[in-house]
């Protein structure tokens, strides 16, 4: 008999074609898992997050997960493979976005707009009472990204 990983709690859940992916707790089995819906069989988990998973969004043919160590990984959503890292300095990443150009992650203590070359800057929130960060690569459509509070728009 197959034997299925252990989960142990589930954060996210993400449907990617005819794939449902989970973001979990599990360390030993990858805190990231994916299935196919066609057969409802485990096809693979995917390893390289330090801690629990907490958020998965994906953009085209990419998957993002979130987690609790602070770090969002870019897989290959076909291969299951880890494209790249990004690190965030916002502390435990517990909700993300993917979008076109970027993809917002939100930290325990910050929100980060991340693309795939990072320099960053910081604004403050006086409405979050938190910093945010824009972190922007060369495209020059990325580099408009601003946040403005409320108090600033007058």
């Amino acid at each position: 008999a197959e034997q299925l990983p252990y989960l142990g709690a589930v954060y996210a859940l993400l449907v990617h074609g005819e794939v449902l992916f989970s973001g979990s707790q599990n360390k030993e089995w990858g805190p990231v898992n994916a299935w196919c819906l066609k057969t409802r069989k485990h096809v693979a988990s995917l390893l390289g997050h330090g801690d629990a998973v907490m958020c998965l969004s994906s953009r085209a043919n990419q998957l993002y997960s979130g987690s609790w160590d602070a770090t969002v990984r870019v897989w290959d959503a076909s291969s299951y493979t880890c494209l790249r890292v990004l690190t965030s300095d916002a502390g435990p990443i517990v909700s993300l976005c993917a979008l076109p150009l970027v993809c917002v992650a939100v930290g325990v203590d910050e929100i980060h707009v991340m693309t795939d070359r990072a320099l960053s800057q910081t604004h403050e929130s006086k409405t979050h009472a938190s910093r945010t960060h824009v972190i922007k690569d060369d495209v020059s459509s990325v580099n408009s990204t601003r946040f403005q509070n409320e108090e600033e728009e007058e």
